[in-house]
């Protein structure tokens, strides 16, 4: 997958969509999420990190952001916006 930089240095926003397989970590003050996801065209599970209270395995997850690498867990997709369906058959 292509990542776009724009001028600034922040690669440009970029979509995903699938099945929530496991939350990893989920903070009940915050809301903070870390979930593995199951995304098309991906070997391996997707982890999916941010502001998403009350996501839970099975659903399906249409979210908005940008690829990070973070220096401890490697490659991860950091939500900005995201909805929220039941399981999706």
């Amino acid at each position: 997958m292509n990542t776009k930089v724009a001028q600034t240095g922040r690669s440009t926003p970029e979509s995903l969509a699938g099945t929530v397989e496991r939350v990893t970590f989920q903070s009940g003050e915050t809301g903070f999420s870390v979930l593995k996801v199951k995304v098309k065209g991906f070997r391996d599970l997707v982890a999916v990190v941010g502001i998403m209270p009350s996501v839970t395995a099975g659903e399906w997850i249409e979210a908005g952001g940008r690829w990070e690498n973070d220096h401890e867990h490697g490659r991860q997709f950091k939500v900005e916006t995201f909805l929220v369906q039941q399981k999706h058959f």
